[in-house]
């Protein structure tokens, strides 16, 4: 059963090498073919009519009485624009990588900033920010350097190979029978890097992880007098990740070894063949009619049928890297709308919406288990209802379902007596609104913490301001909107940063608005501010708060617990 187990993965982790493999390929488009497939071709060509003038020249030098000035002439020409070539390849191959991770970089963003996308990857700050940064930048030699080493080594070896049958077909049969050995032990040795790379990848998003919770644990630690165990704890981490990565170093190394041994000897054996021909030693086959320039030139073409395929196998390593953080950023990429679904806008609501929820059944991509079943809720337009419960009672997935970033198992979810599933992705986000417990703000002027896309008028972001009981603070503060914030709000207190939020979250105007535990890291008076700012909107928005907050559910209108995946009035 166990060799059955691993068989599956084996064959598993083969179809998504293969599928990773075509989805980066898919991304080279049109800038890239040059330096990926039309001039490593170019390269190849010019290479054997080097060395063809090269063999004829040295021929001419040999046995002729003087050395003719065109083949010199010809081979400078030839040796220049070699040289422009591949400085064009790798400049322009290098522009075309960066243009595809800047385009990737920009799509990905945008998806890991959206809230409903992390909460159905069920992803971290630090797994998304290693997967942007370090495991994004392991693509670029995939465009870089990869595809036109890949290039070369279908077509450069061919190319050589044909020659040489045309000159000796029994130098060329050396050569057909010594190629595969370089390929094979490339496979063989590949098996265990692929395998170490994915490996490395998930060390590296547990060390970001890791490391981003002791930052964000560090106050406590210092209280708790554990700041320096910890830091311990960081470290040590980080040196068995070291140690993980010298190791992928050392195969990656020893695959580089193994093939310059079997290249080699595939050479030599090449040479003693050409040299005991040439001496008259082998008198079968096409030896006794092999020539002195045509061996000279089997001899100098020899080291460059395989030296793409050494190259290609050396970079091995970069390439399993790449196919290893490649499954990850497509499954980031595959929670962007699909082109149909977005459409134009078609529903936009004039007033507080209504909301009900029949049957229900929540259950994430990830388990088995339903989180939620058989669930119903009716909410009238303009209430603003309080759900409580405790910890890992369905809170977080109800709330998620009803921003639509969740979809139902089972059951019907109807918003202003449309089906949820039906309303268009842009309608959706632009009627819904969503605060969550901890405030996300950037180190950044206040103006783009309120309006990150730049698109309302400064007496709009004043109103707004003003509407969540922040007109005051606004005035005290040196720049106005320009005050630049420090570091997760620095500058403004907890109610304050939480407030800004909230109007962040109200600057779209939406219809339906959805907390997530608002108040449970403000003191009591900055909770019943913001309160008082939620009173001051219910009836015009529809409000549903998911709080353990006795003070927050005594404010609201009405007020049920989620308890075993079912809703029950609290008296």
């Amino acid at each position: 059963m166990d060799q059955l187990a691993a068989v599956r993965r084996d064959r598993a982790a083969r179809a998504q090498r293969r599928a990773a493999g075509r989805w980066l390929n898919g991304q080279t488009g049109r800038p890239l073919w040059l330096p990926a497939y039309g001039l490593p071709v170019l390269d190849s060509l010019l290479l054997l009519a080097f060395f063809s003038l090269l063999a004829h020249a040295l021929n001419a030098l040999a046995f002729g009485p003087d050395l003719p000035g065109a083949p010199l002439l010809g081979l400078l020409a030839i040796a220049v624009a070699r040289a422009l070539l591949q400085a064009g390849t790798e400049h322009l191959a290098a522009q075309a990588a960066r243009r595809i991770l800047a385009r990737l970089r920009t799509a990905l963003h945008g998806l890991a900033l959206d809230p409903a996308v992390r909460l159905r990857l069920r992803q971290g700050p630090a797994e998304l920010s290693t997967l942007l940064g370090e495991q994004l930048q392991t693509l670029g030699p995939w465009f870089r350097e990869y595809l036109p080493a890949r290039t070369r080594a279908l077509v450069q070896p061919l190319l050589i190979l044909l020659l040489v049958f045309m000159l000796d077909w029994l130098a060329g049969l050396l050569l057909l029978l010594s190629a595969p050995l370089i390929p094979l032990f490339s496979a063989l040795i590949g098996l265990g890097t692929s395998t170490l790379a994915r490996e490395q990848q998930d060390r590296l998003q547990r060390l970001g992880a890791h490391f981003l919770d002791r930052v964000r644990a560090l106050p406590t630690l210092r209280l708790l007098r554990r700041a320096q165990t910890e830091a311990a704890g960081v470290g040590a981490a980080a040196q068995a990740y070291r140690r993980s990565s010298m190791q992928v170093l050392r195969v990656a190394f020893l695959s580089s070894a193994v093939l310059e041994f079997f290249s080699a000897i595939a050479i030599a054996t090449l040479a003693v063949y050409i040299g005991m021909a040439l001496l008259g030693f082998i008198t079968f086959g096409p030896a006794p009619e092999l020539g002195f320039q045509s061996g000279l030139l089997i001899l100098l073409l020899a080291p460059e049928f395989f030296q793409p395929l050494r190259r290609l196998a050396a970079g091995y390593h970069e390439r399993a890297a790449a196919l290893a953080a490649a499954p990850e950023l497509q499954a980031l990429l595959a929670q962007a709308p699909a082109e149909e679904q977005v459409k134009p806008h078609s529903i936009t609501l004039r007033a507080a919406p209504a909301l009900l929820v029949q049957g229900l059944a929540l259950r994430w991509p990830d388990s088995e288990q339903a989180v939620i079943e058989g669930l119903n809720l009716e909410v009238a337009a303009g209430e603003w209802l309080s759900i409580r419960g405790e910890s890992g009672s369905g809170k977080s997935s109800l709330a998620a379902a009803l921003l639509g970033w969740l979809a139902p198992q089972a059951g019907r979810i109807l918003l202003a007596g449309r089906l949820l599933a039906d309303w268009p992705a842009p309608d959706l986000r632009g009627a819904c609104g969503w605060l969550g417990q901890q405030p996300h703000l950037l180190p950044a002027s206040l103006r783009r913490n309120l309006d990150p896309g730049g698109r309302h008028a400064d007496a709009a972001l004043r109103e707004m301001l003003a509407r969540v009981d922040l007109g005051r603070a606004l005035a005290l503060l040196p720049a106005g909107l320009d005050t630049r914030l420090a570091e997760r709000g620095g500058g403004l207190s907890g109610g304050e940063a939480q407030r800004l939020c909230l109007a962040r979250a109200l600057l779209p105007q939406p219809r339906l608005l959805i907390l997530d535990e608002p108040t449970a890291s403000l003191d009591p008076a900055a909770e019943q501010r913001l309160l008082r700012v939620l009173r001051g909107l219910a009836g015009g928005i529809t409000i549903i708060q998911f709080s353990h907050s006795p003070a927050a559910g005594a404010a609201s209108d009405r007020q049920l617990e989620l308890r075993q995946g079912r809703l029950h009035r609290v008296a």
